[in-house]
């Protein structure tokens, strides 16, 4: 579960990092800068996608919350098959 809930910060930290860039740094509306941090906001956020489906009127901070436990949760799932996939590879050989 430490797993789940550090990737979870850690995608929540990224997030708010690209949000004080955003403000921070004086960029036109083409700027690489710019493009990389509105692709950095669709990542973190890409989790939450079925939820924002399902509950139109969240509101965006809801939003972000259950995309960082989205992140967290994919973490903790991909540890916990790449555990059994290599007790598997283990066992059979």
């Amino acid at each position: 579960m430490d797993r789940f809930f550090g990737v979870a910060l850690l995608a929540a930290v990224i997030y708010f990092v690209g949000q004080i860039l955003l403000v921070a740094v004086p960029v036109s509306g083409t700027g690489n800068l710019q493009r990389a941090i509105y692709l950095l906001f669709f990542i973190v956020n890409l989790p939450a996608f079925p939820f924002r489906l399902l509950f139109r009127s969240a509101s965006p901070e809801v939003s972000l919350a259950v995309a960082c436990f989205g992140w967290g949760a994919l973490f903790y799932l991909g540890g916990v098959l790449r555990r059994r996939l290599s007790a598997r590879r283990l066992t059979s050989a």
